[in-house]
């Protein structure tokens, strides 16, 4: 368990340099199956793949979250927070108008 907790923490420490691989590689093991750092693995990775600008990475991880009837409320909260966010980023971008200043719609704004 600490193990997993020590894994968490180093992707978390990395996670404003790391790339996306980089990240997949720390947390694709914590993510699976049913260890208790699987719903924190996979909200970190969703925003790893939305950093990187991987929109259906991005869905998928917060989706999975969403699924997860095991999922903490404030995390699942979190991740249609997310979801939203990255669904009308998309309708904005398909229907040919700019982001808001300072929005890119491939990442958190720096």
């Amino acid at each position: 368990m600490l193990r997993g907790l020590a894994r968490l923490r180093a992707a978390m420490l990395r996670s404003d340099k790391a790339d996306f691989t980089e990240m997949q590689n720390r947390l694709n093991e914590l993510k699976s199956g049913d260890g208790i750092w699987r719903h924190s693995a996979r909200e970190l990775l969703g925003l790893a793949a939305w950093k990187a600008g991987k929109k259906t990475e991005a869905e998928a991880e917060f989706q999975s979250l969403l699924e997860d009837q095991t999922t903490p409320q404030a995390l699942r909260q979190r991740a249609e927070m997310m979801l939203t966010l990255l669904l009308e980023g998309g309708k904005a971008t398909a229907a040919g108008s700019s982001p808001p200043a300072g929005e890119t719609g491939k990442g958190p704004a720096k």
